[in-house]
């Protein structure tokens, strides 16, 4: 018993990933509405076919016969088809909710394959712009912790600068500006170069 426990975790995962959470939930719904339907059911015409003495009858298709037992067994023929409304009903619920599920999924993966895509082209773009430059080094430059700190939502698809990014940028700027002031005069170039700087 206990070897067949990882297989039923690794089949229950693989019908998880395949299908999704929303398909298996209306299986076991569907599961659960036919079985007791049906047991129901059964057990209803099993009572009545010795209780109202049926087993006493000989066995017959005429019009005749088939009216007194389904007359007989009215009851029972009720749950069958409650039974069939409720599977109707779930079907049509859980076709809703399995839609949603998938919509959910595709959103989910189509905001990491942006961010991926995304991140690929800026961490080219960090990389080229560094080995244009002598003074930086590729190395002590880490593209992904940036990209990060600039896109904080965009595993969720939303590519929208983050505020953190643009303090911090204020930050450097006023260090830049400060350190510009306290080593030397401030030049025309000087003044430009740190309005270039400066965020908009």
């Amino acid at each position: 018993m206990n070897k067949l426990k990882p297989i039923a975790r690794a089949y229950r995962a693989e019908l998880l990933e395949k299908y999704g959470p929303g398909f298996i939930a209306v299986f076991l719904v569907l599961l659960f509405i036919v079985s007791t339907g049906l047991l129901a059911a059964g057990a209803m015409i099993y009572k009545t076919y010795y209780s109202a003495g049926l087993s006493n009858l000989e066995f017959c298709f005429s019009n005749a016969c088939v009216a007194f037992w389904i007359k007989n067994n009215g009851a029972a023929l009720s749950v069958l088809a409650l039974t069939g409304s409720a599977i109707i009903g779930v079907v049509t619920i859980g076709g809703i909710v399995v839609a949603l599920f998938n919509y959910k999924n595709s959103v989910h993966s189509s905001a990491i394959t942006n961010h991926l895509s995304h991140l690929t082209i800026f961490m080219d773009y960090v990389r080229a712009e560094t080995s244009r430059r002598s003074r930086l080094s590729p190395s002590e430059i880490e593209p992904l912790k940036w990209y990060n700190l600039i896109y904080k939502q965009s595993l969720a698809g939303r590519f929208t600068t983050s505020v953190e990014y643009i303090s911090y940028l204020t930050k450097i700027c006023d260090l830049i500006e400060s350190s510009n002031k306290n080593t030397a005069p401030q030049t025309k170039t000087q003044d430009i170069h740190t309005r270039i700087i400066k965020p908009r």
